[in-house]
């Protein structure tokens, strides 16, 4: 497994998902997480934001489920054990992404 961790915020995603072209650096991104090239961290309050942030952009609820599928099955599950920030973020859709960070590399230091 590969020793390079993320988090992807919904800035991410969204037009990864959205993109036609293949040189998207989002869509790049995401087909280097197909290929394994890093290890995609996620919480069940990430899944939430994506499942949210996408269907409220336009992507269908099969495709929605799809994908937050394919998170749960080739990402891995990050328990949100440590709940404060020292600075809390202007969006407060950001701080799921934030713990999940911090939470998910807790394990590797």
């Amino acid at each position: 497994m590969p020793g390079a961790r993320a988090v992807l915020d919904t800035n991410v995603v969204l037009p990864a998902h959205h993109s036609a072209g293949s040189a998207s650096p989002n869509r790049e991104l995401l087909e280097r997480w197909g290929r394994r090239e890093f290890m995609l961290l996620y919480s069940d309050d990430v899944l939430v934001e994506y499942a949210e942030k996408l269907l409220e952009h336009g992507a269908s609820e099969p495709d929605v489920r799809a994908y937050l599928a394919r998170v749960q099955a080739f990402g891995e599950w990050v328990g949100i054990e440590v709940f404060h920030l020292r600075r809390y973020p202007a969006d407060a859709d950001d701080i799921a992404f934030l713990l999940c960070a911090i939470n998910g590399t807790r394990r590797i230091w």
